[in-house]
């Protein structure tokens, strides 16, 4: 269920708990080679491989399942995960014992000021109903001066701003007589507030990146047709598939379901 509010999408499904992460990141501990399997998207690869150096120390803060957090440091940097999905890491302490991840709250990291030359956050800021505002402040404070902020997160897209300008999207959510009640999942935000928060706080815009494409176009489809487009998406095995998701790639711009911001720590 989606809704808009204040020029952005709130996403009513079943709130972002640490359980609720536990839950869907359960099949870490039945497919533990995952880790080794995952490729690096090459969106995050480059924007760290040309502003952190390699040996570098990056947080990625939201690691989920760790898979990001392994891959950067097989890339060459040294890089610690934190999440507040405690099942979740214990899981990967037992899978891959040698990766540094620890349970902790985005909000209030366990680590001294000015520690990493890059922070990675992908996913992660759209799901706290009251705003980002803490997150990035604890952000400013671990990353040294001159280090670098990849910001990643489900944003409004020109296909959603025309949709919303249309009045296609309802503006308030109120359950069926004979329906649950759903809760607060994710924002899609407007990536020119975030863009400008991160400016007021002393930073500067690097470079500013839409991508998954499919994935907006399955997210703002019929409820049917997106089914479809979704299991296509999932589909990670498939030659054809894949191939279909890197073509529609050249229309991120207008419907990529994520934005990624990269910015330097300037002061």
């Amino acid at each position: 269920m989606k809704i808009i509010q204040r020029n952005q999408i709130i996403y009513y499904e079943q709130a972002a708990t640490p359980e609720f992460w536990d839950h869907r990141w359960q099949d870490l501990q039945e497919d533990p080679g995952r880790h080794t399997q995952f490729q690096l998207p090459e969106i995050i690869f480059n924007a760290l491989n040309a502003s952190v150096p390699k040996g570098g120390r990056i947080l990625e803060a939201g690691c989920g399942m760790g898979t990001i957090v392994y891959a950067l440091n097989t890339c060459g940097w040294r890089c610690t995960g934190v999440d507040f999905a405690q099942q979740t890491i214990e899981a990967i302490r037992r899978v891959e014992p040698e990766l540094d991840v620890l349970t902790a709250d985005v909000r209030r990291l366990p680590f001294p000021d000015e520690t990493f030359e890059g922070y990675v956050s992908i996913g992660v800021i759209e799901h706290f109903f009251e705003g980002y505002s803490e997150i990035f402040q604890e952000m400013h404070r671990v990353l040294r001066r001159h280090g670098t902020a990849l910001i990643s997160f489900p944003a409004m897209n020109p296909l959603r701003r025309m949709k919303k300008d249309l009045g296609l999207y309802p503006t308030t959510y109120e359950a069926g007589k004979d329906e649950e009640p759903l809760e607060f999942y994710q924002y899609a935000l407007d990536h020119r507030n975030v863009v400008r928060d991160l400016q007021n706080l002393g930073y500067s815009i690097t470079t500013i990146q839409w991508y998954e494409a499919w994935l907006g176009l399955a997210d703002e489809s019929p409820v049917a047709l997106g089914r479809v487009f979704r299991r296509i998406y999932n589909n990670r095995h498939s030659k054809v598939y894949s191939a279909v998701r890197r073509t529609f790639e050249s229309f991120a711009g207008l419907m990529g379901y994520c934005c990624q911001v990269v910015a330097r720590k300037d002061s």
